[in-house]
């Protein structure tokens, strides 16, 4: 055998056993991302697929930095691992926000990334980077594997590879997040006939599991707790059973998940603002934190005990101390509790009760936000984009007007890959309608070629107020001098002529009555849709103010 075929020999060996050992794992859906220096990893996946029945879907995307936030929208619904394969170079650095948003959310998102040789690593060769240790600030493990690369026994490279990956799984399995594997090859890279191994058996995973001393303090709390508060915040497990079990007052993030429980505060936001659970004396925090502003003084100014259950380890409030039990939620039985205080109970309730409703001007954003969700179904997905968007969902719409799935890239709250993590969010659980604003649509434009590419069922509502008008609420805004040329950006850009050069179907909508006939006409045909919604950043805002101050809101 001649040193070129050994080589190759040697590549198609490291690569079926990561990529085996990989799908053993539990990685069911793989994003690749074209390019030379991956394919023995790309000819390995497809491997498992024709020889050994391995059931793994995968995605094509040209464009690596879409593909990352494709896999974080597709691990956020799915609540799995999602690989994303990358050729070497730039290509790598391209992952680096999703895998930041994948770390900020305790999302398994697992780089597979492919290297050249270690001899041409620190060399100028062509396409050569640091790509070791490039994620290291945001993963719960990274290695490089070289294995390809060396003189030895092919049943012990096989070993070592597998290995490799097993580590790799029982890091994520007990830290949830993004994890990176940098693996080295060799030229010649094509796949070869002569190596077919086979499947690979599962790693033993181990739960983490908090100690019971710590709950049984838990439990202590809430058996004196007379005005006991449920904050559910921003989770990706199901916490249904503990809101209904709950006896108490339950508020939550408009990213908390199913809310139609009968329990649950429909105007959380202005409820807190009122002051009116400002003498709970045990509040239990489950989940992450709260969009709201007006959740984040109310936890500053209670003097109440601060419980948080939450299983991602990224943990804590600069806001207050609070105790906190590192667990899934949904695993929490939730002990005895004593009667209520009623008198309490009945207050809270009856202030619930009196919050002013008032319908937001019908030329204002907060007006089409709600006009987003009471066009949609329980069941389609709704992604918010951050800054404004987000905000007037959270303050406007009532909890059991929203769709059962809510999601968003809060982690970093970054404006970036929004569109991308629709796609992805599609892929893994159907129609997504995406209600973001319009830098957040032209930081993203790159992947309405996604959405065009992969037929996505993904409706994008594009409030377009031609500025970044989030700054508009910010203390800059008194700041004429500066806002205009450095914060807001002002643009003359047509979404809809963005999006029709790549094909996608767009359109301006007249009104809300307008917007909510389309999203109907979108529900009976999801299809790669975009809608744009023309506003003013000024009337906006101030519409934005007067209808808080309705609600007794800072």
């Amino acid at each position: 055998m001649t040193s070129s075929a050994r080589q190759q020999e040697r590549n198609c060996v490291t690569a079926q056993a990561v990529v085996g050992a990989l799908l053993a794992a539990g990685v069911q859906r793989v994003v690749v991302c074209p390019g030379s220096r991956s394919t023995p990893l790309v000819a390995a996946l497809q491997h498992h697929r024709q020889h050994n029945g391995a059931f793994v879907v995968v995605d094509v995307v040209v464009d690596e930095r879409s593909a990352g936030f494709f896999a974080v929208g597709a691990a956020r619904v799915s609540g799995a691992p999602v690989a994303v394969v990358t050729t070497s170079g730039t290509a790598v650095a391209n992952l680096l926000p999703a895998m930041t948003e994948a770390h900020q959310e305790g999302l398994v998102l697992v780089a597979l990334t492919a290297n050249r040789p270690p001899q041409s690593l620190g060399t100028d060769d062509n396409q050569v980077v640091p790509q070791r240790g490039m994620f290291a600030t945001v993963t719960t493990w990274s290695r490089g594997f070289d294995g390809a690369c060396d003189d030895g026994d092919l049943a012990e490279l096989q070993m070592s590879a597998e290995a490799t990956v097993w580590n790799m799984a029982a890091a994520w399995s007990a830290t949830p997040g993004p994890v990176h594997l940098d693996v080295s090859f060799e030229k010649p890279l094509e796949p070869c006939s002569s190596v077919r191994l086979p499947s690979s058996a599962a790693p033993n995973k181990d739960a983490h599991v908090p100690l019971p001393s710590v709950l049984e303090t838990l439990g202590a709390e809430l058996a004196r707790a007379r005005r006991p508060v449920l904050a559910v915040g921003r989770t990706h497990t199901c916490v249904k059973p503990l809101i209904d079990a709950w006896p108490g007052v339950v508020v939550t993030d408009v990213f908390a998940g199913v809310q139609t429980a009968h329990n649950v505060v429909s105007l959380p936001n202005a409820l807190v603002a009122s002051g009116a659970l400002d003498d709970a004396d045990v509040v239990v925090q489950v989940g992450g934190s709260f969009v709201s502003k007006d959740v984040q003084l109310w936890k500053r100014r209670s003097s109440a005990a601060w419980w948080r259950l939450e299983g991602h380890a990224r943990v804590g409030s600069v806001v207050r101390d609070e105790h906190v039990v590192r667990m899934d939620p949904a695993a929490w039985t939730l002990p005895a509790l004593p009667a209520v205080d009623e008198t309490w109970l009945r207050t809270v309730r009856e202030a619930a009760a009196t919050l002013v409703r008032s319908t937001p001007d019908p030329h204002a954003e907060m007006a089409w936000a709600q006009a987003v969700v009471d066009a949609l179904p329980s069941s389609t997905t709704l992604l918010l984009g951050n800054s404004s968007p987000v905000r007037d969902v959270d303050d406007v719409c009532r909890r059991d007007h929203l769709p059962e799935r809510v999601i968003g890239n809060r982690g970093a709250s970054g404006i970036d890959g929004l569109l991308a993590t629709a796609a992805g969010a599609a892929a893994s659980g159907g129609p997504v309608v995406a209600l973001v604003g319009d830098l957040s649509a032209l930081h993203d434009a790159g992947s309405l070629f996604l959405l065009r590419q992969l037929g996505a069922a993904v409706c994008v509502v594009v409030v377009n107020n031609a500025e970044g008008g989030i700054f508009r609420r910010l203390p800059i805004a008194a700041h004429d001098d500066l806002l205009l040329p450095f914060f807001l950006t002002p643009h003359t850009t047509s979404l809809v002529h963005v999006a029709g050069g790549f094909g996608i179907e767009a359109l301006q909508v007249d009104d809300v009555d307008d917007l909510r006939r389309r999203l109907v006409d979108w529900r009976s045909q999801p299809r790669p849709l975009l809608l744009e919604v023309v506003t003013d950043g000024v009337q906006a805002q101030t519409a934005r103010e007067s209808w808080r101050r309705q609600q007794g809101m800072s």
